[in-house]
């Protein structure tokens, strides 16, 4: 593509869309890419965000019809390479080229999967990818958080004030020194999953491979991230789990870098996002 644009937005959630509706309204040339919504998609029922009652396709859908009825250009692509220059960005998806004068990364996190028996029947049914979205249903049970690093601590610690007991499962895996301080009703289970346990089509614990099992009321995936730490690196970012660090106008240390939504950072929810993508294009509308 030979126009250059005011700003590529790479991210078609709630946090990119956002912005990209800002900087149109505003008169700036700005284009959408993604390919999908992320953890969004995969929400049966979203009850904490403010006007809406529907499940997370549905906010989605909204999301992308009030874009395009503004006449922004969404494209179903995928990003792979993104070059800082002389004033631009060159960013090279698999399908594209685009050169914009600023970008909103808005990609999210990727939620690593694990290949345990029974686990992917069990999402939405006492499985869940978020503490702070669910939590409130498990008060006063018992829990798991299934994870090993930042992250897992992370939902853990926040489960802890709602739940009796949870139980951090690496999974086999080496996990980071978790501090847990002054946090008597958080354990942590390092033995291999061998699979998980359901009981009237819900999620009711695990076995593991030495045939030991445990008892739970739900469990929290909190595996990681991989995709904007990826870039993060690359762009020479601090990136910690795929966390990106920003300032107060969600830019990074590269001038007209920004990001925005799950990538920044917990708390992981839409009304954050939607804010952060509103943030971003403001700050790209008043900076010029």
């Amino acid at each position: 593509m030979s126009n250059i644009l005011d700003a590529l937005i790479i991210g078609n959630g709630p946090a990119g869309i956002s912005a990209a509706v800002y900087l149109k309204r505003a008169g700036k040339n700005v284009t959408v890419i993604g390919k999908h919504s992320g953890s969004l998609l995969k929400s049966k029922l979203i009850e904490n965000y403010y006007g809406f009652y529907g499940s997370g396709v549905e906010l989605f859908e909204s999301g992308i019809k009030l874009a395009t009825s503004l006449g922004i250009e969404i494209r179903t692509e995928e990003a792979t390479d993104i070059t800082p220059g002389d004033g631009v960005f060159t960013t090279t998806t698999d399908k594209n080229e685009y050169i914009s004068t600023n970008i909103v990364f808005a990609v999210g996190v990727e939620k690593k999967s694990v290949k345990i028996p029974g686990l992917a029947d069990l999402e939405g049914k006492g499985v869940s990818r978020c503490a702070v979205c669910d939590g409130f249903f498990f008060r006063e049970k018992r829990v798991c958080v299934l994870g090993n690093g930042e992250f897992a601590l992370h939902e853990a610690r926040y489960l802890s004030n709602i739940c009796k007991e949870v139980v951090i499962l690496t999974n086999g895996q080496e996990y980071d020194t978790f501090d847990l301080s002054n946090i008597s009703n958080i354990k942590t289970e390092i033995k291999k999953i061998a699979r998980v346990l359901e009981k009237d089509d819900m999620f009711n614990g695990v076995e593991f491979v030495d045939g030991a099992t445990d008892e739970f009321s739900g469990m929290f995936i909190a595996l990681g991230t991989a995709g904007s730490d990826a870039f993060a690196r690359k762009l020479g970012l601090y990136a910690e789990n795929g966390i990106i660090t920003v300032d107060k106008n969600m830019q990074t240390d590269i001038p007209g870098f920004y990001a925005a939504g799950d990538c920044t950072g917990a708390p992981f929810q839409v009304a954050k996002a939607v804010y952060q993508g509103m943030t971003a294009a403001y700050h790209i509308i008043n900076k010029e």
